[in-house]
């Protein structure tokens, strides 16, 4: 993800409520007005850390995407957001 398209999803996700939303080949999670996890097309996700971008892991089918986000959006917001 380059760096102008990381900024414009941490402003959209100013306005958004909780949940995952997608932009161009990215799943992302918004979590309290917060972007805090993102997916790319090949199913590698991170964790937003400040500015940086943590690798948690990789999914083996892109169908399995969305479901890996919603339980790492249960279990990342309850220990840091």
């Amino acid at each position: 993800m380059k760096i102008e398209e990381t900024n414009l999803l941490v402003d959209k996700a100013k306005t958004k409520k909780d949940g995952i939303y997608s932009f161009k080949s990215f799943k992302y999670v918004v979590k309290n007005g917060r972007f805090i996890l993102f997916s790319d097309y090949f199913g590698n996700i991170y964790q937003r850390v400040g500015n940086f971008n943590v690798f948690l892991g990789k999914v083996k089918e892109r169908y399995e995407i969305i479901k890996e986000l919603r339980k790492l959006q249960k279990e990342v917001s309850n220990k840091y957001y």
